[in-house]
């Protein structure tokens, strides 16, 4: 007995035994009618069928709603008007956004969701939350809905639009928030659905606050040379970002040194300030500051508004000195040693915040030259994780990397840092932050491996900063293909293939259940979002995957087998492929490779004169002796698979066989430049030398992959060769006369089929008339000499010549001469009277065997000189009567 479900073998066994159950567990994803088929052999004895099976329902899904950062996450409802009864499946997620969230944005807007419902009902409720940073200023919300649906900004059941169970087509309802300073603010959405049309959005727009805003600009500046004991000060600019200017007094800038503005005996002083217009500025300078000890590190502070006189700001953070404040802004340096170049890293961060594990980040750093002479040369500036000052600083990046510690390195500037002067900013590799927890990543200018400076101070403690970056779990799941394989890694054409992967929950959080899913197509004719959104070319049915905690990777999935086609295919699989889990990025899914069945096979499309990749080869005819040219070519794939054809080589006057064998090659060969699809047409390549033209016929070779470095259909058609005249041509035509029929042959003359050709000026030509059988050569006539059916000619300007043939015997012969009649008979000349002239008989007549059309008469007759001669090789028996 063997069981199938939809085609599919499923179970049973094909043996002789007695009455026996075979069980499967086959699982659908969805309602739907199925074929089901089992076949049975019976050998004798009693007989026994049977088919039966048992249910399991599918797992009841609870969601758990889960607050989103700067993004809605939700849950489906399956009572109608009664939110957090029966939580039934995750709902589509929102988009999430960047913190402070863009002016303008579309927190979600699904028309329709995907999946539209929970599993089952057409009447159910959704809610949404998420937390969301807003700068200072006035937002317009606008909820639609379809059908109905309530906006509670805070979150506090307030409920500033409520259409919660209205009947309607898809419409839009506003409510304005303000905002005086930049808020964190929770949001709550509901929708109700009454069946029919699907759509939910919430969006936003954003009018600036009136107010001014001040910050201070980078960069702090130095005035004086940072010499112990000297005295400097200390200049910063004050700008009022806001829409409105400030009051008569704009609170000043406050300069501290060391600490926060005010520390005692650290206060620098606030300088007198006035109004500041908005988009103005104002410049101050500090008190004098008493330059510490050389080699020592000092911060200066400079804070906008250190009296806080401006109050509200649109953007208000000046109650302490920070890096990170609106108001305030710090500079490090150090303290040069006398004299010398001293390299020093004052900035160092990180682009992202917060990291989140495995979505990672790069890191920004600045150098600066804080000693008195210019650099001479530029200097590296490495990065490190989780390395010790002085490890990034002293050991090679070999050792580094083996320990998994080095992110790059890179020259600082492209010209070489002058006394006081800093560096753009510099980036480190990307890091992608794989285990959580604080980490400390390293900068060091001028490391001591790639040492190329000679400065003041060489300690690692002066010429390196490090910071700690904390790295915490992505909020929420996160599914991604953590492993993707095949069964066959060049499969051939009709072997069976499968593929199979692995699912890995980068996030915080747990992951329900969820499904996986496999596409296949043609390369180039579908993309990761066709799959995973559309099920476009899925194979096979959607995959289960069980649910995963945080961390967790799934057993191994493998597809249903696929048969290999000749092409190049895209594979894709996709995790949560019905979008059932709320994940932190729904954009990272899938993942995808490409399976080439079959071979590639190169052949050359065109070759000429080389002008432009862009331009087709073009002639080689008629071009002036010593003219410097370059030969050009295309090639073409013909063959199932994208590949690289290598090279494409270029010969001159060889065989194709002796171009393939390196014979008369022009300069080098020329490496391809990129791989060529099934059926595509490279550029025009160029040989990679010029040649100067010599007078007379050529022949040019192109060949592709001419060192056989790929496997091919096809390995006899990589070349192509293409003949050319240098100089002043001439065209020689060939034309037959007479009754009669036959060939001329000649130098590129093949005359029947090919009766004209092209010669260098000064060309001799011979040519040979060869008659068809029945028909004679009669004359050439245009030679400039005739030997016999030889005709030969000068072609020193354009040549016609003509051979004429005729058909029938020849009027008289030589007494005893074999003369060919038909293709089985001869005549023999006994003597000259005997051997008369012959046509061809008058139309409607022919003659018997035996019988000649005499020339004289026109009629049929019999000679009686005429004899039989057996063809060459017969044996003739002779018979004799002896009485």
């Amino acid at each position: 007995m063997r069981f199938y479900v939809d085609g599919a073998y499923r179970t049973g066994q094909w043996i002789d035994r007695g009455y026996a159950e075979d069980s499967v567990d086959v699982t659908f994803s969805s309602q739907g009618t199925r074929t089901l088929r089992l076949e049975y052999y019976q050998k004798g004895g009693g007989a026994r069928v049977s088919l039966r099976w048992t249910y399991t329902p599918p797992p009841v899904v609870s969601c758990t709603l889960n607050r989103g950062t700067n993004r809605l996450q939700g849950c489906y409802y399956e009572t109608r008007l009664n939110v957090f009864t029966d939580p039934s499946t995750a709902a589509p997620n929102g988009t999430s956004l960047s913190s402070p969230v863009p002016d303008t944005a579309t927190a979600i807007d699904l028309n329709p969701p995907t999946p539209p419902s929970p599993p089952g009902p057409d009447v159910y409720n959704s809610r949404y939350e998420g937390t969301f940073t807003f700068k200072a200023g006035t937002y317009t919300f606008y909820m639609g809905s379809d059908d109905g649906g309530r906006l509670d900004l805070n979150a506090d059941g307030s409920w500033e639009i409520d259409q919660w169970g209205a009947l309607r087509g898809w419409t839009e309802d506003a409510t304005p928030r303000t905002f005086s300073a930049q808020t964190s603010m929770p949001i709550r959405v509901d929708y109700n659905q009454e069946g029919g049309g699907v759509r939910w959005s919430l969006r936003w727009t954003y009018a600036a606050a009136g107010g001014p805003d001040l910050l201070i600009q980078n960069p702090i500046v130095i005035n004086g040379a940072l010499t112990p004991g000297q005295l400097v000060s200390f200049t910063a600019t004050m700008e009022n970002i806001g829409t409105v200017a400030t009051g008569a007094d704009s609170g000043g800038i406050g300069f501290g040194i060391d600490n926060s503005v005010g520390n005692p005996n650290q206060n620098l002083g606030v300088p007198g300030t006035t109004q500041i217009a908005a988009g103005g500025t104002q410049t101050r300078t500090s008190d004098n500051w008493t330059v510490g000890a050389a080699g020592s590190s000092h911060t200066i502070w400079a804070c906008a508004d250190y009296w806080n006189f401006v109050n509200p700001e649109l953007v208000e953070v000046n109650n302490v000195a920070r890096a990170d404040g609106n108001n305030c802004r710090s500079m490090t340096f150090t303290v040069p040693l006398a004299g010398g170049v001293d390299l020093v890293v004052p900035t160092l961060y990180a682009e992202a915040s917060p990291v989140y594990q495995y979505e990672g980040t790069r890191f920004r750093a600045t150098a600066q030259n804080i000693g008195t002479v210019d650099s001479p040369s530029s200097a590296y500036l490495r990065f490190c994780v989780d390395a010790s000052v002085s490890d990034c600083y002293n050991q090679n990046w070999i050792d580094l990397s083996s320990a998994d510690r080095y992110l790059g390195q890179d020259y600082v500037s492209s010209s070489y840092l002058q006394a006081g002067e800093t560096s753009p900013e510099e980036t480190s590799y990307f890091w992608d932050a794989p285990v959580r927890g604080n980490h400390t990543i390293v900068a060091c200018i001028d490391p001591v491996e790639e040492s190329d400076v000679a400065e003041t101070n060489e300690a690692a403690s002066s010429n390196c900063r490090s910071i700690t970056v904390n790295v915490a779990a992505i909020p929420g799941p996160d599914l991604e293909i953590a492993s993707f394989t095949r069964s066959i890694s060049a499969p051939d054409p009709g072997q069976s293939v499968t593929f199979t992967s692995t699912v890995f929950n980068r996030g915080g959080n747990g992951a329900g259940v969820s499904q996986l899913r496999y596409c296949i197509g043609l390369n180039g004719t579908f993309s990761q979002n066709d799959c995973y959104n559309s099920a476009t070319n899925r194979h096979g049915s959607d995959l289960g995957v069980g649910a995963l905690a945080s961390g967790a990777t799934s057993p191994a999935i493998t597809s249903a087998a696929w048969t290999a086609q000749r092409g190049s295919w895209r594979v894709y699989v996709c995790a949560d492929a019905t979008h059932v889990v709320g994940e932190f990025d729904e954009t990272n899914n899938c993942s995808s490779m490409l399976v080439s069945v079959g071979d590639p096979d190169f052949v050359i499309d065109s070759l000429g004169r080389y002008s432009s990749s862009g331009n087709p080869p073009g002639t080689l005819d008629g071009i002036a002796p010593g003219t410097s040219i370059r030969f050009g070519a295309r090639v073409q794939n013909i063959g199932d698979i994208r590949d690289d054809y290598e090279y494409v080589r270029f010969c001159l006057d060889v065989t194709d066989l002796g171009c393939m064998a390196n014979s008369g090659r022009i300069g080098s060969d020329r490496s391809s430049p990129d791989p060529l699809n099934s059926g595509e047409i490279s550029p025009t390549l160029s040989a990679t030398t010029n040649w100067t033209t010599t007078a007379g016929s050529h022949t040019l070779v192109a060949c592709a992959d001419p060192r056989t470095d790929v496997g091919e259909l096809d390995e006899n058609n990589n070349c192509r060769s293409l003949a050319f005249i240098i100089g002043t041509t001439r065209t020689l035509t060939v034309a037959r006369a007479g009754s009669g029929s036959g060939t001329v042959q000649g130098p590129g003359i093949a005359c029947g089929a090919d009766c004209t050709e092209v010669y260098p000026d000064g060309t001799n030509v011979s040519l040979l008339a060869t008659p068809a059988g029945g028909s004679v050569f009669a004359s050439w006539a245009g030679c400039d000499s005739v030997v016999g059916s030889q005709c030969n000619v000068t072609m020193n300007a354009d040549r016609t010549v003509t051979a004429t043939f005729n058909t029938g015997c020849v009027a008289a012969c030589t007494p005893g001469e074999r003369r060919c009649v038909d293709s089985t008979h001869y005549q023999i000349c006994e003597d000259v009277a005997g051997c008369p002239a012959w046509n061809l008989p008058p139309p409607g007549y022919q003659c018997a065997v035996n019988e000649f059309c005499r020339s004289s008469t026109g009629f049929c007759e019999e000679l009686p000189d005429w004899h039989e001669i057996p063809p060459v090789g017969a044996v003739q028996q002779l018979f004799g009567l002896l009485r």
